[in-house]
């Protein structure tokens, strides 16, 4: 698919969604760099299935009465073939940007994408080009085959004896003031409920280790959770919050166990007590 670019995202930040980006001024490296990375995930996740943009040719089964059977038929004459391809151009323009974008510009694409429909189409051999059927009844929606979503982090070191802080969702301000950022993107196989971590992106600092990263996959399968609830309700009423007892009960276990363990690595690093954890 990334061979015949079916997908074609295009994230745009002159709009005036903040100071450094005000209305009317050419593609800052932020926006070329989000769009490259929108598309580099669309790819490795296979959020897309290549069969749902295929464009098929089939071919009339004609069996004239007077056809002799030893006329040889040409088998390619009468296999259905793809003659065309969809392609898909996601624009995303931000309103107002206060950190985190490509949290919030691949959330809004999820959602966009799951509202797709495509018209009926097929391959006139006749006209030697694509028709498309104008009924809106006719046209079907794109199937996607996985919906993975991404959580990022900051993480905010203090002085050097490795002390440090490690924000969720960080905005404008926390990121200008952290040098290490981190994006996980999971996914949860709906056939099997198993988890699968689609990428981890990493740049600058030394500060978070594998013991850090474990517990941002659990944070993102949290993240995971809520995206999933909202594109489900997207366009309703909000509906109530379901899950058993047991659920409820494991998740309580599992952020009690969380606050203890940081509780812990603070005292041991000399800290202060947090108030309140940003999540």
């Amino acid at each position: 698919m990334a061979s015949l670019n079916l997908l074609v995202p295009n994230l745009e930040l002159a709009t005036g969604c903040s100071p450094a980006h005000m209305p009317g001024g050419p593609p800052s490296t932020l926006a070329q760099t989000l769009s490259q990375r929108l598309l580099t995930l669309m790819h490795t996740s296979r959020l897309v299935d290549l069969d749902e943009l295929r464009i098929w040719y089939h071919p009339p089964k004609i069996n004239p009465p007077d056809k002799m059977e030893e006329d040889d038929v040409d088998e390619e004459d009468t296999k259905s073939s793809v003659k065309a391809f969809w392609t898909l151009y996601i624009d995303i323009l931000f309103i107002s940007l206060d950190g985190n974008p490509f949290d919030a510009a691949w959330g809004a694409m999820l959602a966009a994408v799951q509202d797709v429909r495509l018209p009926k189409a097929w391959w006139d051999a006749d006209k030697d080009m694509v028709l498309c059927d104008d009924d809106a009844s006719m046209s079907k929606p794109l199937t996607l085959s996985r919906v993975p979503v991404a959580a990022s982090f900051a993480v905010f070191a203090v002085g050097k004896a490795g002390a440090k802080w490690i924000l969720a969702d960080p905005d404008a301000f926390e990121e200008s003031i952290c040098e290490e950022t981190i994006t996980i993107v999971v996914q949860k196989q709906i056939q099997n409920l198993v988890w699968d971590v689609v990428a981890i992106e990493k740049t600058g600092g030394f500060g978070v280790g594998v013991k850090d990263i474990r517990q941002l996959v659990e944070m993102a399968q949290e993240r995971w959770k809520d995206w999933s609830e909202v594109l489900s309700n997207r366009g309703g009423a909000p509906k109530k919050q379901s899950g058993s007892n047991e659920e409820m009960s494991e998740k309580a276990r599992i952020k009690a166990e969380t606050e203890e363990r940081v509780r812990i690595k603070m005292e041991k690093l000399g800290m202060p007590p947090l108030k309140s954890i940003k999540t």
